[in-house]
């Protein structure tokens, strides 16, 4: 008679295959029959064997090897017959240890286990890396000694889910990239139906997603087991001032926000992921505020991160509404739609477009002015000389900048509503206005202004009325027409150069509080500070985020202050980091970085006794 089945697979290895924030563990595990391995990836990621205990000994060797961040905490024990062994040691970054254990395994019914477990220490917090066997007792059966294939581990299963998107997931304008996608689609006279804006990228990445999970292949439907996916959202601080919408895949029954990866082309134009901690630092500097569940399916909860259940992509169709509309568009973005294969993802793109379908009025500006738009009832939607209002609904305003006060700004808006488009001068220069209606058809209306603004002036235009004046400050200009095929002559505008770090006397060592030291800080020319971050560890508890400020040392003139947000730090410590993102042009000089609470400020010898600072920046007009 054949007995219970037992196969030794994976008593020994090297998890992860590649380091794990620089954490590594080479294991080999004697006295143990192994019949079940698990891996499960995430902030702490898992490999869990089960199995049942052997003869003689339960022994566990190996190796622990750290490469990045500042250190981890390596712990491995092993258990049998009741009795312990327990080893500690603290490595450094590039270091490693090696270890060996022993416990005796009884003639009694008894229960084992191995367990080892890294904790990494990084400016970001802690990431864990762990590999535990948990043994019952070994049953007098007949062990099969065939060699089977075993199942793919999960992230071997998420490898396979991430190179299908690599590969699927075709590229948009690589050399633009996000942001200047978005706005290169809303032109006049070009088509609104866009596949490289976000939206319709989240909708391209969720039909890969379905296509897997309701795929007849039972393989392949077995890649998402133990995962869930669905469509977030970010409120996209780095770029826009309107939600950024992706896609998320994380652990079943864990927290996306905690586990999650991003899998989010719209950035870069090409299939990226992220790991959710770093897409918050993107879209939100590490906050987490406005990371939520798309709000483009609020009242369509089809997937669990909007707090439904999956639908089969067969079962999805489509509102009497949404049909309408797609009967109603345009010649060109209908055949857009007919060219699209995958009817699920059609239908995801249709749901898209159809949530912004009344945005159909676009008012382009490449000036020296701040734009928003206001009410009849005085409400505002842009931004101001202090700072953006977003007191309107149904309306966007997302802007870049070109040089120090110069913007080329993007706003939609509902034409059907009554609107002031207002400009606010904030240095003297030419300005152009294009504003067009009708971008959901193929009769489209535009009018362009061209005139001229000195700083403090303001211009306004209604824009309900496309061929209204534009006027202020004494002054009325009238528009001209734009045609079909015609070609604004706004100038491209540069992708921003990236950040680059300008200062950091970060350092592992510990910390104390309130800084004895002053430090100054010299730009020898001009810099546009877009982030300073400081540390207030503060025992481990942290500080309600203040504000930040730079002061000149000739002058004592304060720049700031600017309000902070606040992430955690090591071991899960609130408030730990501040952050703020002046994106101000700092004039050459001598500067010292202030806090409001300088008492919990994390200093040491190594920072000669100043405040932890970081700031970033780029050159002027970047």
């Amino acid at each position: 008679m054949r007995g219970h089945v037992l196969n030794l697979v994976q008593t020994a290895g090297v998890y992860p295959a590649e380091p794990f924030n620089g954490m590594q563990i080479t294991y080999s595990i004697s006295g143990a029959f192994i019949s079940k391995v698990t891996d499960t990836p995430g902030f702490t990621t898992r490999r869990a064997l089960e199995g049942a205990l052997g003869n003689g000994a339960l022994r566990v060797t190996g190796k622990a090897t750290m490469t990045g961040g500042f250190g981890a905490d390596v712990i491995v024990t092993v258990q049998a017959s009741g009795e312990v062994k327990t080893f500690r040691k603290y490595i450094k970054a590039g270091e490693s240890t090696d270890f060996d254990l022993t416990a005796p395994i009884g003639a009694v019914t008894q229960k084992g286990s191995v367990r080892i477990s890294m904790t990494g220490s990084y400016n970001v917090g802690t990431r864990g890396l762990e590999v535990s066997a948990f043994l019952g007792t070994k049953k007098p059966d007949v062990v099969d000694t065939k060699p089977t294939s075993p199942p793919l581990s999960a992230n071997a299963r998420l490898n396979a889910i991430l190179n299908r998107y690599l590969s699927e997931i075709p590229k948009g304008y690589t050399g633009l990239g996000g942001n200047l996608t978005n706005i290169a689609s809303s032109i006049p006279f070009t088509s609104r139906f866009d596949n490289w804006v976000c939206g319709a990228y989240q909708a391209r990445v969720l039909a890969l997603l379905d296509s897997i999970k309701w795929s007849p292949d039972p393989k392949i439907r077995a890649l998402l087991d133990g995962f869930d996916y669905g469509p977030v959202e970010a409120p996209g601080m780095l770029w826009t001032l309107f939600p950024h919408q992706a896609v998320v895949i994380y652990p079943k029954g864990s927290d996306w926000i905690t586990d999650g990866i991003v899998l989010d082309p719209w950035m870069t134009q090409t299939p990226k992921s992220y790991t959710t901690a770093e897409w918050a630092q993107i879209h939100s500097y590490g906050s987490y505020w406005g990371i939520r569940g798309s709000s483009a399916y609020d009242g369509k909860p089809e997937y669990p991160t909007v707090g439904g259940n999956y639908v089969n992509p067969s079962q999805r169709s489509l509102t009497d509404d949404e049909r309408k509309w797609v009967s109603e568009l345009p010649q060109v973005d209908k055949e857009k739609l007919k060219s699209v294969q995958d009817p699920n993802l059609r239908t995801l793109l249709i749901r898209n477009g159809f949530k912004q379908r009344k945005l159909t009025g676009v008012a382009i500006v490449n000036c020296p002015v701040n734009v928003a738009l206001v009410d009849s009832a005085g409400k505002t939607v842009g931004y101001t000389e202090h700072g953006y209002v977003g007191e309107i609904g149904g309306a966007t305003v997302e802007r870049i900048q070109k040089a120090p006060g110069d913007w080329w700004s993007l706003v939609r808006f509902d034409p059907t509503k009554r609107l002031q488009l207002r400009l606010s001068a904030t240095s003297s220069g030419p300005v152009e206005v294009i504003i067009a209606h009708g971008m959901d058809r193929d009769e489209r209306t535009a009018s362009r202004y061209t005139a001229r603004v000195a700083t403090g002036e303001r211009l306004e235009t209604d824009t309900a009325r496309p061929k209204a004046t534009l006027s202020g400050a004494g002054k009325s200009y009238a528009p001209s027409t734009l045609r079909e095929n015609s070609t604004p002559s706004l100038n491209p505008v540069p992708a921003p150069a990236p950040e680059v770090a300008l200062y950091d006397n970060n350092n592992i060592g510990g910390v104390l509080n309130g800084p004895t030291g002053t430090l100054w800080l010299t730009f020898p020319q001009a810099v546009n500070v877009t982030r300073i971050e400081t540390y207030h560890w503060n025992g481990g508890r942290g500080a309600a985020p203040g504000t930040i400020a730079l002061v000149e040392k000739s002058s004592g003139k304060t720049y700031g202050p600017w309000s902070a947000t606040s992430s955690s730090g090591q071991g899960g410590a609130l408030n730990v980091y501040w952050r703020v993102q002046p994106n101000a042009v700092i004039p050459a000089g001598t500067y010292k970085v202030i806090v409001s609470s300088p008492q919990t400020w994390s200093h040491n010898p190594e920072s000669k006794n100043c405040g932890f600072v970081r700031l970033w920046g780029r050159a002027p007009g970047r």
